[in-house]
């Protein structure tokens, strides 16, 4: 009667090791596939954290390309009492000739002397006329307005003021001083500053606050508040 129960005691043995053997692969199976998608989840995680990084480097260059852009285009901001860091002193403004600031365009030029902003001319206002007309005295042919006074008086107490002018000094005389500017660049003389921008060109009074931003499409007359 005892070799049966050895028999079935021997089957339930192998048996019991083959579930134990099955089980441990399973296991190890399941440890390794774990260890697979932890491993995976990693290497996901520091791809992810390198786009992440290479994102943020290149929003930084971005940034830092838009302000050395900004900077480039020579923005400048008008201010009352002092002249901008960097900007040029004219030397050839003593004397009644003075000297012509031109744009870098060659559109706009702003006339110096005497250690003054006097006046600036637009050429395209006389074709283009965004001012209009005006009749200089009885009887004379309508003018356009392509100047912009910064000196001199104004009847309606605005200063600087659009007008048309031919009495006047006007640029293109051979033994006359010349510079054009580039864009960016800035120059003054006295407390009158000039600087030449993409967007115009911009002049004010360091001590009055009077300016403007001209360019082809108009001129924008301002006064800084002290």
């Amino acid at each position: 009667m005892r070799n049966p129960i050895v028999k079935v005691s021997a089957v339930a043995l192998i048996g019991l090791l083959s579930l134990s053997l099955t089980s441990c692969k399973i296991g190890s199976g399941s440890q390794n596939a774990q260890s697979s998608l932890e491993a995976s989840a990693s290497g996901n995680g520091t791809q992810g954290s390198a786009q992440s990084e290479a994102s943020q480097s290149s929003s930084t260059t971005a940034s830092t390309q838009s302000a050395t852009a900004s900077a480039q285009d020579g923005g400048v901001t008008p201010t009352l009492g002092s002249i901008p860091q960097g900007a040029s002193r004219l030397e050839d403004v003593g004397d009644a000739r003075g000297i012509w600031v031109n744009s870098p365009s060659g559109n706009i030029h702003c006339w110096f002397a005497g250690d003054l902003l006097q006046l600036c001319v637009v050429d395209s206002y006389r074709v283009d006329k965004p001012y209009g007309e005006q009749v200089l005295f009885p009887g004379s042919l309508p003018i356009a307005k392509d100047t912009i006074l910064f000196a001199g008086y104004s009847e309606d107490g605005e200063m600087p003021r659009i007008a048309a002018r031919r009495d006047g000094p006007v640029p293109g005389n051979p033994d006359e001083p010349m510079r054009t500017l580039a864009y960016g660049e800035t120059v003054y003389a006295g407390n009158d500053v000039c600087a030449s921008t993409s967007e115009a060109m911009v002049c004010w009074d360091t001590e009055t606050g009077d300016g403007a931003k001209i360019n082809r499409a108009g001129t924008e007359i301002f006064h800084l508040k002290k």
